[in-house]
């Protein structure tokens, strides 16, 4: 017998009930589903065909093999060639999600390119990889993002690969630039699952040397900064954003006349800012990591961002402010020492 779901919201059960009998269970999970029964299979030898095809195809449609909730003993009725099956609740178990809501979203570039599809899209099964090349030496300070995406609301429709039928709904996406910039973007597809994910890995492995994995958890350390002095890209955590955290800079001596004191970052560059405090703490606060660039869309302006000293430097003008990363949601209680 095989099971298999998708996205923890359908499933799908293939099992023999004779030699030359095969009956297929699928439905909403926590329901009992909707069976029916084939029974027109010359041997067991064309059965077994039959459910290795059908498998195939629900693997490239995005369902994964995972443990039944339904006992092996329960009974099974047949009736005017129905099939009743009585199976417990899918329910709550150990299982892979394909999706962790919680931190990995669709990059927002997606929408560059295709809002309404952007809308439809998940991460596939957590292949998603921040990137990261900084070398000071060489003035560089650039990221690298790409994803698998699925589209789950869109109707199936086929695409050839390799002279074969698949259903296509995965895509790969990437986005690239100097740090602090929106960059460029490329999105490929429609593919089958197995071709999206190749070459996710590929271009993963070109990009840092190393070989993906879904439970990466590369740190920056010597043979990391090592592979930055060849071109490789440091693989950078998903961000789980501080709920309270906001980040501050202080102002004196305004040209526009505003009272000196601590003025709250906008919203974006608050997250280019947060993005680069989380990379910096990931590094083990490795030099390399301790001055990025946040570029603020609504004044134009540039700035130069040390997280060590915690200071801004304005790019075009050299003026440099301090800053402050507070968690409690309020601004910072003190002036600082300028």
């Amino acid at each position: 017998m095989v099971y298999l779901e998708y996205y923890n919201t359908r499933f799908w059960r293939c099992e023999h009930t004779s030699a030359k009998t095969v009956a297929i269970t699928y439905g909403k999970c926590g329901s009992d589903g909707r069976t029916v029964v084939k029974k027109d299979f010359e041997n067991e030898n064309e059965a077994n065909k039959y459910i290795e095809r059908r498998i195939k195809y629900k693997m490239i449609d995005g369902y994964i093999d995972t443990s039944d909730p339904k006992p092996m003993n329960n009974s099974i009725d047949i009736n005017n060639n129905d099939l009743m099956v009585r199976s417990s609740k899918c329910g709550k178990r150990n299982v892979t999600k394909f999706v962790d809501s919680s931190h990995i979203v669709v990059d927002s570039g997606v929408a560059r390119i295709d809002e309404m599809l952007a809308s439809k899209m998940e991460v596939y099964n957590d292949f998603s990889a921040r990137l990261a090349l900084v070398d000071s030496t060489n003035n560089k300070d650039v990221y690298f993002t790409m994803q698998v995406l699925v589209d789950c609301k869109k109707k199936k429709r086929r695409v050839i690969v390799d002279s074969d039928t698949h259903l296509g709904r995965f895509y790969v996406f990437c986005r690239w630039g100097a740090t602090g910039t929106n960059g460029d973007i490329n999105m490929d597809g429609p593919f089958d699952v197995g071709t999206a994910v190749r070459q996710f890995k590929a271009t993963f492995h070109s990009k840092t040397g190393n070989v993906w994995s879904n439970n990466n958890t590369h740190r920056c350390d010597k043979d990391s900064e090592a592979r930055v002095g060849v071109g490789k890209y440091e693989f950078m955590p998903p961000i789980i954003p501080k709920q309270h955290s906001k980040w501050y800079y202080y102002l004196t001596f305004d040209p526009l006349g505003k009272p000196d004191g601590w003025y709250e970052y906008d919203r974006d560059n608050a997250c280019q800012a947060e993005v680069l405090y989380a990379d910096f703490e990931h590094s083990n606060r490795a030099a390399r990591f301790s001055t990025r660039l946040v570029h603020s869309r609504s004044s134009g302006f540039t700035y130069s961002v040390n997280l060590e000293n915690m200071t801004q430097r304005n790019t075009s003008s050299g003026t440099i402010r301090p800053i402050e990363r507070t968690t409690n949601g309020l601004p910072p209680s003190m002036a600082p020492n300028v």
